[in-house]
């Protein structure tokens, strides 16, 4: 029987989760050579990551590294052009050149203020100088102010084929609280333009326990994604992130307040159940896809822990055991790339051992992670490494073992952050307790806010 008051005690809130493991900001102030000089023995796909850290307006609860693009031609054009450089110094090692891409993923900020020529020129040097795979998912992140007929359909000849968009929620007044650059009928217009242009697979990201939100809010905004039909479905619930405009409304009571733990968990278990109901597969934590429509590879391969080509200023990316993390500054990372440096700020050379906890710690949240893949990887048994830790995960029913995997419970789908950092190494927990977030409740003091603002928020 598991004790749910005790469990909601211990954590008093759900952790925004880290996409990389380890936590870039253990990794100090380190800027160790990444070897490039050899070739990759792994055979799995590997996957770009192209970031535009532009936006037409920032939105409050933004905490990604972005800038307002109106009237910035001369740093945008002269960022497009660091970035182009930036691709063809990491296309001449011989480890990238040994890799095949299975995923590209234009993010941001908000990729679609590029025009569509600055984005087909882009995509063209991506292909020309990487090895992508004939049918390599590329992905671009929008909305639908920067979108139109003619740009969806130029884009999507030129090679895009899946198209994600941050509607975050249809309902205006909330939308407008939360300084969105659309409204809902623009939404909505966009998506079924999108369709009869060609797009095959479009994904939209839906936020929920925004300030005002109600469950009833909520469920309309899924019913609305069902309704327009999209492929993918992708939910998060809101963080308030230190230094972000939101972080001040909500102290200064600006704001309607954001609902609690509990509601934000119903909110989560309400997609769930509305969205399996209409018939999406849940392909991971967030994602629900429709089972005709191929899922999100990007997010399958990182999940993973396979290579990751992270090119731009803030971009992250795993390279032949190295996680690296580039310069937050546009000029700084311009500048970088002029005197043909790579624009590298934070990276450190990952241990097998981290691996294998990043392994378990990363892949938990595509829900599973196959035995046998973790094998093929480490030459071990998962359940021989971490022998202890799965059996008391099992007996507080938060995992499900079985003879192929080691599966997340319903109890563990609803605080899987929390449960794969069980799975965090004794030395990342403890680098993560000296900045002042190993503890739930204080996870976002000021140690963190001061990491923050150095290195970037994932």
């Amino acid at each position: 029987m598991i004790n749910m008051d005790k469990f909601k005690m211990k954590y008093r809130k759900r952790i925004t989760p880290w996409y990389f493991y380890p936590p870039i900001g253990v990794l100090g102030s380190n800027r160790e050579e990444i070897n490039l000089r050899e070739r990759s023995e792994l055979q799995d796909s590997s996957s770009l990551y192209v970031h535009i850290p532009f936006c037409a307006s920032i939105c409050t609860y933004c905490g990604f590294y972005r800038t307002i693009s109106l009237k910035k031609e001369k740093l945008l054009e002269a960022y497009l052009i660091a970035l182009e450089k930036e691709i063809v110094m990491y296309a001449k090692t011989p480890y990238v050149k040994s890799l095949k891409f299975g995923a590209v993923y234009f993010g941001g900020g908000t990729p679609s203020v590029l025009s569509s020529t600055q984005l087909e020129r882009l995509l063209e040097i991506c292909k020309r100088e990487f090895n992508l795979s004939d049918n390599a998912q590329i992905t671009i992140e929008g909305n639908s102010s920067s979108l139109d007929e003619t740009k969806l359909s130029k884009i999507l000849l030129k090679g895009f084929n899946r198209l994600s968009l941050g509607v975050q929620t249809f309902n205006d007044a909330i939308g407008k609280s939360l300084n969105l650059p659309h409204s809902w009928h623009q939404a909505i217009k966009i998506i079924e333009q999108a369709r009869n242009i060609g797009y095959r697979n479009i994904s939209i990201d839906l936020m929920y326990n925004l300030p005002g939100e109600t469950l009833e809010i909520w469920e309309d905004d899924l019913k609305k994604a069902i309704a327009l039909g999209v492929d993918h479905v992708t939910v998060f619930f809101l963080s308030v992130l230190p230094n972000t405009l939101l972080e001040q409304q909500l102290k200064d009571n600006r704001i309607l307040p954001i609902g609690s733990r509990d509601k934000e968990i119903k909110m989560y278990e309400l997609a769930i159940k509305t969205l399996t109901g209409a018939g999406y597969l849940q392909e991971r934590l967030t994602d629900f896809v429709k089972s005709e429509v191929e899922g999100w590879v990007y997010g399958r391969l990182r999940a993973a822990c396979t290579d990751v080509v992270g090119l731009g200023a803030g971009a992250f990316g795993y390279l032949n055991h190295y996680l690296y993390h580039n310069l937050r500054s546009i000029d700084g990372y311009i500048n970088a790339v002029k005197d043909r440096q790579f624009p590298i700020n934070i990276s450190k050379k990952i241990s097998v051992v981290e691996e294998m906890h990043g392994f378990m710690a990363v892949g938990l949240r595509d829900l599973k992670v196959n035995k046998q893949k973790f094998k093929k990887r480490f030459g071990l048994e998962a359940q021989d490494v971490f022998y202890d830790t799965l059996n008391r995960l099992e007996s507080k029913g938060w995992i499900e073992l079985t003879d192929e995997e080691i599966r997340l419970s319903y109890l563990g789908m609803l605080w899987a952050v929390e449960v794969c950092r069980e799975f965090y190494s004794p030395e990342v927990r403890t680098l993560l307790g000296k900045i002042g977030c190993n503890k739930t409740k204080d996870f976002w003091k000021d140690k963190l806010s001061r990491l923050i603002k150095r290195i970037g928020s994932y």
